[in-house]
């Protein structure tokens, strides 16, 4: 059977419901929709949080988080320093409800995303690998992992 043959039975597999095409593929499908019900849930307490606290305080924690103690303990570990889950989330928070931005001042090498939020530039730079980074509003870096 040739590779056209085989596409055209395994899409007509998934028109039928009791196939296990079909059936693989909407389990795929629940367990995608579960982890965005999820996320989004996730995201609602972030949007909660930074209505109840100051930007400048979570800014100060999210550096006081990713210190050079974690940064080695990761290295420790046989990995590259990571964003954690606080970080990771705010980033994602931020994405998912504010318009990518230009600024020349903000350095475009590799640079996939860039958003300001509460007088703060949130980077994201792609590579062989990716950076987080957050500049205040005179674009000064002030956390990079």
């Amino acid at each position: 059977m040739s590779l056209k043959e085989k596409m055209e039975q395994y899409l007509k597999d998934l028109d039928d419901p009791n196939s296990e095409a079909s059936i693989k593929l909407n389990k795929y499908k629940e367990k995608e929709f579960k982890k965005e019900e999820i996320l989004k849930t996730r995201l609602n307490k972030v949007k909660n949080y930074l209505n109840k606290n100051n930007i400048d305080d979570i800014i100060e924690r999210l550096i006081n988080e990713h210190d050079d103690a974690y940064r080695d303990q990761c290295f420790k570990m046989g990995y590259e320093p990571y964003p954690n889950n606080k970080f990771s989330l705010l980033l994602e928070y931020i994405e998912r409800n504010y318009s990518g931005i230009n600024n020349k001042n903000i350095p475009q090498d590799f640079l996939c995303s860039l958003h300001f939020f509460n007088g703060y530039y949130f980077a994201v730079y792609c590579g062989q690998g990716s950076m987080h980074t957050i500049y205040d509003s005179n674009c000064k870096q002030l956390l990079s992992i």
